[in-house]
Formats: C-alpha cells, sequence, structure tokens
C-alpha cells in the first residue's frame, strides 16, 4: 500500500505577501465606518498594539503585515517602541490565530509562519497554538488551510511536549470527515518522526476503532498510522491478532494483513506494546453516552464565509443573482443544523460563534 499522504491534495500554499499598497478601502468587501477623512493618517497616528486591538479588520490586517516585516527583518515598526523583541510578541499570538476576519486572517497566519521560521519560543507557548490552529481548519478557504499546515509542519518539528498528539486524539470524534482526515494527516507526519513509548500506545489504541470507520479515507489514514507506529513494536502481527485486533470483522482483518509485510523499524529500539495495561477500548475514540455535540464552523457551507462579500455591482440581473446566492447558501446551513438536531446531536454552545454572528448581521443589512 503506497503512502497515502502522497494521495491527499492539499494545494500549493499562496506564499505571496503584500505589503505595498494600503488596504483599508474598496477590496469587495463592506467597509467599516471611519470617523477620520484619511484612514492612512489615523492609522500612523497609532502605535503598533493598538493597531492590533483596532476594531476594523483592514487596520489589523496592515498591523500583521508590519509585524510580517519584523520577523522576516528585525525592522522595527512605526511607532513600535526601540524596544520590541520578537518574543515580545508571543502573547500577542493567540489574539492573530482568533482573528475573526478572513483577509485579515491570512496576513495574520503569514506573520505566525514567519514568527516560527526566524524565531523561536518555549515549549508551553508552541502548545497554546497547537489547538486553536486546528480547529481553523475548519474552515473552507483553501489558501487559509494550506498555511494553517505548514505552520503544523514547523510545529511537528518543535514539539517535543507531545502536544500535537494530545490535540488532535480531542478532536477524533469529530463528524465532519474532511477535518478528521486533515488531522489524522498530521499526525501521520508526527509519528513518522517518531515518538516516545507511552504516546507510540496511546496513539496505536486510538487508531483501532477508525480502522472501521465508515469513510474510507479515514480508514485508509488510520492503517498508514497503525503501519508506521507497527514498525516500532516488537511484537508480529500474528501476536496483535488476538489481543489488539480481536475486536474487528473479518473484512477489516484483510486489510490490516499488510502489517505481514511491514518491517520494523531499524536504527531505534523497538517496544512492547502489549505492555499488560493494552485495552484498546480505553482510548481512542470516546463512545459518549451523552448527545454529540457539533461545532457550527464544521456545518458552514462551502463558500459561506463569502457570503456578505457578494456585493450589489450595477445590473438588475447580476443584483439577483447574487440575493438568489445569499438566499441559497444561508438555506443550506439552515438545512445542515435541522439534520443535525434530527440525528439527535446538539450545537456545543462552549464555542465561539462571533464569525457566524457578523456574518448574518452583514447579510440581513443589505
Amino acid at each position: 500500500m503506497s503512502d497515502i499522504s502522497d494521495s491527499i491534495d492539499l494545494g500549493e500554499t499562496q506564499r505571496t505577501h503584500k505589503d505595498d499598497d494600503f488596504p483599508l478601502q474598496n477590496e469587495g468587501v463592506p467597509d467599516l465606518d471611519d470617523e477620520s477623512s484619511d484612514p492612512e493618517n489615523a492609522y500612523n497616528q497609532l502605535t503598533l498594539f493598538e493597531k492590533l486591538k483596532d476594531s476594523r479588520w483592514q487596520f489589523r490586517r496592515k498591523a500583521y503585515s508590519e509585524l510580517y516585516t519584523f520577523f522576516e527583518t528585525e525592522q522595527i515598526p512605526a511607532n513600535a517602541g526601540e524596544d520590541l523583541k520578537p518574543e515580545t510578541m508571543v502573547p500577542w499570538i493567540q489574539n492573530m490565530i482568533n482573528e475573526h476576519n478572513m483577509i485579515a486572517f491570512v496576513e495574520a497566519l503569514k506573520a505566525l509562519n514567519s514568527f516560527l521560521t526566524h524565531h523561536t519560543c518555549s515549549r508551553p507557548q508552541l502548545a497554546s497554538f497547537t489547538g486553536p490552529l486546528m480547529d481553523k481548519l475548519v474552515l473552507n478557504k483553501k489558501n487559509i488551510q494550506n498555511l494553517i499546515l505548514e505552520i503544523l509542519d514547523k510545529l511537528i518539528e518543535g514539539d517535543e511536549a507531545y502536544s500535537i498528539p494530545q490535540e488532535i486524539l480531542k478532536r477524533l470524534d469529530n463528524k465532519n470527515h474532511k477535518f478528521l482526515n486533515q488531522l489524522l494527516l498530521i499526525l501521520l507526519k508526527y509519528v513518522k518522526k517518531g515518538s516516545d513509548d507511552s504516546t507510540i500506545r496511546v496513539l496505536f489504541k486510538a487508531m483501532v476503532p477508525l480502522l472501521t470507520h465508515s469513510n474510507k479515507e479515514t480508514r485508509q489514514l488510520a492503517l498508514e498510522i497503525v503501519r508506521v507506529l507497527y514498525s516500532y513494536v516488537e511484537e508480529s502481527f500474528k501476536e496483535m491478532k488476538d489481543f489488539a485486533f480481536g475486536n474487528l470483522r473479518h473484512a477489516h482483518l484483510k486489510e490490516l494483513e499488510i502489517l505481514q509485510k511491514t518491517p520494523k523499524a531499524k536504527g531505534r529500539r523497538l517496544i512492547k506494546l502489549n505492555d499488560g495495561s493494552f485495552k484498546v477500548h480505553d482510548a481512542g475514540l470516546k463512545k459518549a453516552q451523552a448527545a454529540q455535540k457539533v461545532d457550527l464552523m464544521t456545518l458552514l457551507p462551502e463558500k459561506y464565509l463569502e457570503v456578505p462579500y457578494l456585493v450589489q455591482t450595477s445590473g438588475e440581473s447580476f443584483v439577483q443573482f447574487n440575493q438568489n446566492e445569499k438566499k441559497r447558501k444561508l438555506e443550506e446551513f439552515n438545512q445542515r443544523i435541522e439534520q443535525i438536531l434530527k440525528n439527535g446531536s446538539e450545537i456545543d454552545t462552549n464555542k465561539d460563534y462571533s464569525t457566524i454572528i457578523n456574518l448574518l448581521i452583514l447579510v440581513n443589512s443589505h
């Protein structure tokens, strides 16, 4: 079986960076009200940290662009203060990851990517970025997904705290199979670089339930991860059939026979998988007794985030097309919510849905 990661096309990361034009007006989206008749002058009057906190996404976007240049060249931005150092920006990175405007968010990701390329921060700080970045993978914008994946690749290389597998394990019961498969692809990259004994055991147990997943791509990715982990353990496939795969159906066991042709890793100490505590049902996917909680962001239709940006261009037929497209996207979103509720699931009320609320406000105001 070929490496499944070779067959999944996540596209090319868009690496272009615009910092010549001042992006404050007329970019295909509604402008925010600005009391100043000269937004560029108003922007230049602010300190860097005031720009990063400003309510206007155009200001924040420009500030992120300044940070990108700072991380690349260490050229201190205007009004930033002489004592500004890259490491002092770490507390602000969490806010950048939570940026709710998609246009500004792209610039925030570029700045974060540059920071991780040229500078370092502590293991706890790196771990704090991992989960929020993974959650942003539910967004349908391809360039955003690719930037996040590029950043996560860097985190994989520096993840000595094993935060990446821990964060992925928390999300394995997600019902969005595209999101789940992206997480598994990240995990596949992670396990290929090796791991400690306890992490190998935990991940192995977690993958077994996914070997019977209804989505074919999910099953294939889980199998690829199991193959890599299998190469790190002492037991043969025959020894593992009873204690690890005993509950699997014949068809799924047949797929696992490929492990017999998988060589054990050379140049590293093999671990004993069955250390006496191996119980598949204790790890991996949690069989929740309570209703499944669903994040509304995972239900957004394709290009839903672009709905309010369908501007009313001149021409009656084009205006009508835009209104129909807005209505269609909203109806599709409502249908997905109704289906989730009909299936007995619940909306996760602990999530931040400000992006969706802002979208609805924008749509209803045009």
